[in-house]
């Protein structure tokens, strides 16, 4: 830290200069131990040395005041370096106090950023999770999607068959109406020849009675009178051959009429299979077209 390493600084360069101080102390009682002794040789040597002597005690003065002066430079100094060191180590209270305040500060800025990067790493794991929720959901909209779809081309498909099965059924509903159609003017066919079977049947039956009517009369007149029937014989037998071929006409007109009547049983009976075929065949179209739905 740099605060530590001023404090280090500042106590290093007391230590030197206590060390420098020590050593010129050390010097001045040297020097101040050899001076008298270099007096006492000068005093006994020669008497001209007294004015050196005082010289010498000049000079021994001098360096009194000058070590007292050096030894109250050296007090200050001192005094001035405890000061220092005294505001060195109050100025290292006061950072260590401000280091501690910042390193709670950063460590609750730390945690409180930890507890951030927490909550942004939570955040993204629901995002991550919400987003893999929506793929899903997306995937399967897809998919049912994709059904609804070919639901749709289904029922397409449906419409297009209900469709086709509406005109299918519209033609069988036409056809049906066109052999009704048929079927009544068949019907109305068959009571004209009916109606004409019987008139024919009121014809013959007229005949016959004109017959039975003739056949009587011949009858009377034959018994009335034998001698008329003789002479008139010839006569009787014209008449009666002209009778007989009457007759044979009459026959065959019976047999003509009984051959109409059977022809005409044939075709009444053939009007009603024909009939009975027709409403059978709309009776299936009309079933087909109504099942086919259902299916």
């Amino acid at each position: 830290m740099r605060w530590e390493a001023a404090y280090v600084d500042l106590i290093l360069g007391a230590n030197q200069k206590l060390d420098e101080l020590r050593d010129v102390d050390m010097e001045d009682s040297r020097i101040c131990a050899e001076t008298p002794n270099s007096k006492a040789r000068l005093s006994q040597n020669t008497v001209d040395q007294a004015s050196v002597a005082s010289d010498l005690s000049m000079e021994l003065r001098k360096l009194k005041r000058a070590y007292e002066t050096l030894s109250s430079q050296k007090d200050m100094e001192v005094s001035t370096l405890l000061s220092e060191k005294e505001l060195a180590r109050n100025q290292l209270v006061v950072m260590r106090k401000t280091y501690n305040a910042i390193l709670r500060n950063k460590n609750g800025e730390a945690a409180q950023t930890s507890e951030a990067a927490q909550k942004l790493q939570r955040s993204v794991d629901d995002l991550k999770v919400s987003a893999q929720k929506k793929d899903d959901e997306i995937s399967r909209l897809r998919a049912e999607a994709v059904a609804a779809e070919k639901k749709l081309q289904i029922a397409q498909k449906l419409q297009q068959s209900v469709d086709d099965l509406k005109a299918a059924a519209q033609k069988k509903d036409d056809e049906i109406d066109r052999l009704r159609a048929e079927a009544v003017a068949a019907e109305k066919k068959l009571r004209e020849m009916q109606s004409l079977v019987k008139e024919k049947d009121d014809e013959i039956q007229t005949i016959n009675d004109g017959q039975d009517e003739t056949n009587q009369k011949r009858r009377r007149v034959s018994s009335t009178s034998n001698d008329d029937e003789q002479s008139e014989s010839v006569e009787d037998d014209d008449v009666q051959s002209g009778s007989d071929e009457d007759g044979d006409e009459q026959s065959e007109s019976d047999e003509d009429g009984d051959e109409q009547s059977r022809s005409d049983d044939n075709c009444d009976e053939q009007s009603r299979s024909d009939d009975d075929d027709l409403q059978s065949r709309s009776n299936n179209q009309v079933r087909k077209p109504l099942s086919k739905p259902k299916r």
